[in-house]
């Protein structure tokens, strides 16, 4: 039983390279991948293989594969895209080596350290990404499926761009022009307030800022102190056994009422000075 057992799975292992290859496919590639019969333990991983990296020097970018030996990179499946698209000008290869395959035919590949060189192309946006796409065998005949890479670039003009771009920066400089032809019309304005027309407009600048607390704030000065007088007997008489505290509020109270008065005798006589209300009437004399 065990014998049948073991020429059945022997069978159907050597059957599967033969219906791999015996499916329809338009990718010879693949077909090369179906065919290998040998153990992908062997091999490297696609990033070890190739190892994609990319190096920007201003507009200039450089995507080099590092191949380890005994793997070699076909050309022709190396795809370039941008997001946006049109990023980046046409990819310029290195010269490839021409292989034939007996399964694939006459290949162009790269089995050593390859560098595709592009160009920011001038309608590029400032940052972007770029799509690397690439497909690989090695030499004992084990090929890997696509593999892809992406990477930011950075969208530097190019000298074209640089040196059509130079002009417009000249149109804003007309811009700080205009404040200095004003200059002169700015002097006129200047001269009278060094005249003798500068004492009068400072006096109305203080009377305007003295208009709004002066005589209402005056009356609103009086009115509290002579409602405190009142709150503090000022006009009480005192009882013969009176307290000191009882004396101090008393006579604190009658000077608050004669302050309320002479701020009201100042408000009614146009007085407009909290300090001094009666001034007014001294000079009036």
């Amino acid at each position: 039983m065990w014998a049948a057992f073991s020429l059945v799975s022997a069978a159907v292992i050597a059957a599967v390279p033969a219906i791999a290859l015996a499916s329809p496919t338009d990718d010879p590639i693949a077909m090369a991948i179906a065919s290998s019969g040998v153990a992908v333990e062997q091999t490297l991983s696609p990033d070890q293989a190739f190892r994609p990296t990319v190096q920007q020097h201003g507009h200039e970018i450089e995507l080099r594969f590092s191949i380890a030996d005994g793997y070699h990179l076909y050309r022709d499946k190396i795809r370039i895209e941008t997001d946006p698209p049109g990023g980046l000008s046409d990819p310029v290869f290195p010269a490839a080596e021409v292989r034939v395959d007996r399964v694939l035919g006459q290949q162009k590949v790269f089995s050593r350290d390859a560098t595709v060189r592009l160009t920011v192309a001038e309608q590029a946006p400032h940052r972007f990404k770029m799509t690397v796409r690439y497909q690989g065998c090695a030499g004992v005949g084990v090929c890997f499926p696509p593999q892809e890479a992406r990477f930011k670039v950075k969208g530097t003009p190019s000298p074209v761009k640089a040196v059509s771009s130079a002009p417009p920066p000249a149109s804003p400089m007309p811009t700080p022009i205009a404040p200095i032809a004003s200059a002169p019309e700015a002097a006129p304005a200047a001269t009278p307030l060094e005249g003798t027309d500068m004492p009068p407009a400072a006096t109305d600048q203080s009377e305007r800022r003295g208009l709004m607390p002066s005589w209402l704030g005056m009356l609103a000065v009086a009115t509290i102190a002579i409602v405190l007088s009142v709150f503090l007997n000022a006009f009480e008489p005192l009882r013969p056994d009176a307290r000191n505290r009882h004396r101090f509020a008393k006579g604190f109270g009658l000077l608050l009422f004669l302050f309320g008065a002479a701020q009201m005798v100042g408000v009614f006589a146009g007085g407009r000075s909290l300090l001094a209300p009666l001034s007014v009437l001294l000079s009036a004399r």
